[in-house]
């Protein structure tokens, strides 16, 4: 049996993905005893390679797009993915596979004590000029063992302005998604340049309500809310705000 025998052996698994550090640790034994050193040693090689090159392409994705969440960002913002996952790309295909999922019902009040008008108690964007938002976020409930994958995040954080990141203990990540959250409704088009026609109004939501899917995993001990930044160092994704998971949420 050669490496490149035994590598396709290691990714055919029910999951369809490969986790290659996980795999020969479990399977040691019986590649020692099937294989010689010299195949094992290549063996290595290869999966080392593919670790790396997959961080490099992730990298390579940074500097070729503004926005595109990758593990050097999610380093910057004090927090980091799994060593066997080494870039946001293979998590995602790690929560492809996953049978269940985690469901919170989340609440932010970005204008603590605002009230507008409307049942959805909506106000004018302009006279909120140079307030920055609040990060009031809230469980209000938590749904857990649902069937299902949670969201795939293959090119998360490209085109959202909050990135929620399941953490542990450690900081080390257990789930990304982008639930897709606004609380500000634009008018999609702005004036054409030169013209006279006047802009759109902007509205604001000082609270709104929002569903967010994570992976069911027990290790998971905080939610942390990044947020898409920029300055004159480019873009960053930097903590915003954060939600603590507790024994109690779903009785709630």
């Amino acid at each position: 049996m050669n490496a490149d025998e035994v590598q396709a052996a290691l990714e055919f698994k029910d999951t369809g993905d490969v986790q290659p550090v996980l795999a020969l640790n479990s399977m040691s034994g019986r590649l020692h005893r099937m294989i010689d050193h010299d195949v094992l040693d290549d063996l290595e090689g290869i999966t080392h390679r593919g670790s790396m090159n997959q961080r490099y392409a992730d990298q390579k994705m940074e500097v070729d797009y503004c926005c595109i969440l990758s593990s050097q960002r999610l380093e910057d913002a004090g927090i980091h993915l799994p060593a066997y996952l080494p870039s946001v790309i293979e998590q995602g295909r790690y929560q492809a596979v996953l049978n269940n999922h985690q469901e919170l019902t989340v609440e932010w009040e970005s204008l603590p004590g605002v009230r507008g008008t409307g049942e959805d108690g909506v106000v004018v964007a302009d006279k909120f000029k140079g307030i920055p938002f609040a990060p009031n976020f809230a469980i209000l409930d938590r749904k857990q063992s649902l069937s299902g994958h949670p969201p795939r995040p293959d090119s998360i954080g490209f085109g959202h302005d909050y990135v929620f990141a399941a953490v542990t203990s450690n900081g080390e990540i257990r789930g990304l998604t982008t639930p897709g959250i606004s609380n500000m409704n634009c008018p999609d088009l702005p004036p054409p340049p030169g013209s006279n026609q006047e802009g759109g109004t902007c509205f604001i939501f000082p609270k709104v309500k929002f569903s967010v899917t994570l992976p069911d995993d027990p290790k998971i001990r905080t939610i942390i809310i990044l947020g898409v930044r920029s300055d004159d160092k480019g873009y960053h994704f930097k903590p915003f705000g954060r939600m603590e998971l507790l024994a109690t949420e779903g009785a709630r």
